[in-house]
């Protein structure tokens, strides 16, 4: 830091001419102001990494966990460059993993990874992640201010969206498959995801038999989860910001036996890592809102493609019963 900012060498500049002798002094003290406050910044700098052990990059600013991971780092081991390839790759997942899941992966001692993340300069593979688990915070934060005009931009990001998504919609007869075969599809999603659950389970109730909808008051009614059992599928839908319910309840289902189908964003979801398949869905809006249309748009996709292949007949049953209760006025 010194060799950046030092007290002891004042910053030189040209002398002006001697008939200018007052603009002298006062370039002088403009310059002597500079160099206090950037020492100040320096002493700031210094502190702010000894608080939140962050990196410092050559030019003496903190870099982010994030960023750091992504950079060269020389004269690792083969262990340590192993350890650093998985954290650059899976770094949202970093604050859901202990040390031991990642040695465990990676069939590595996990002393070895906490050597790492002090090679780094955090004091251990914890403080490693709660930084990882702060940053993961700011970038899922919304975006308070609204843009002027932002609906100009809206429907180009809607198409776009759903675009991107026809694209990547690749998945869907392998999801298909599973909720056609499972024993029980059970349903879930909490927040904004509530209503892409609800509207699946509404729409699949209609073509198979043992369908679920849990939302989160399920955990007032937990024991319903002891239904749950090897050949069930759970079909979860999470977008940011991620709901803890959701997460509580699909680690229910698969303790016994249940199988997960996720449906997510492009973000940093939790579930990722205990899902047999994961769809993500692009869900970039116009500020302050994360765009829902192809979450829904995917979800009735999903069902179109489940009564293909299952068939209408017990939905064809279920408008019989609703003319005879006269569910509906037309």
């Amino acid at each position: 830091m010194a060799a950046l900012f030092s007290r002891g060498n004042p910053i030189h500049v040209k002398p002006l001419n001697n008939s200018n002798a007052m603009e002298q002094i006062r370039l002088d003290a403009q310059l002597d102001d500079i160099q206090n406050t950037l020492y100040i910044l320096v002493i700031l700098q210094i502190f702010l990494n000894h608080q939140f052990s962050g990196q410092i990059n050559p030019r003496g600013f903190i870099m982010s966990l994030f960023t750091v991971l992504q950079q060269p780092i020389e004269n690792l081991s083969k262990a340590e460059q192993t350890f650093l390839d998985f954290l650059a790759r899976n770094f949202q997942e970093i604050p859901f993993l202990s040390a031991t899941d990642i040695a465990s992966q990676l069939q590595l001692n996990s002393s070895g990874l906490t050597r790492f993340a002090q090679r780094l300069g955090y004091e251990g593979y914890p403080a490693l992640q709660r930084q990882a688990r702060q940053e993961m915070k700011h970038q899922l934060a919304l975006n308070v201010p609204i843009e002027k005009n932002g609906l100009q931009g809206y429907w180009k990001h809607e198409i776009r969206n759903l675009e991107e998504l026809a694209q990547q919609a690749t998945a869907l007869p392998e999801a298909t498959q599973m909720l056609v075969e499972a024993q029980r599809v059970w349903i879930t999603g909490a927040q904004v995801s509530m209503s892409f659950a609800y509207s699946v389970a509404h729409f699949l109730g209609g073509l198979r038999s043992d369908v679920h909808l849990l939302t989160p008051e399920i955990t007032h009614r937990p024991d319903i989860l002891l239904d749950a059992k090897q050949g069930d599928v759970v079909l979860a839908f999470t977008v940011r910001r991620y709901a803890t319910a959701t997460r509580q309840i699909v680690e229910q289902l698969l303790e016994r036996g249940a199988v997960l189908l996720l449906i997510t964003d492009m973000g940093m979801s939790p579930l990722v890592r205990h899902a047999k398949l994961t769809i993500r869905v692009p869900t970039k809006g116009v500020v302050p809102f994360d765009s829902i249309s192809p979450v829904l748009s995917l979800a009735h996709a999903l069902v179109i493609s489940c009564a293909q292949a299952i068939g209408t007949q017990r939905l064809e049953q279920s408008e019989q019963l609703w003319q005879e209760f006269a569910t509906f006025e037309l």
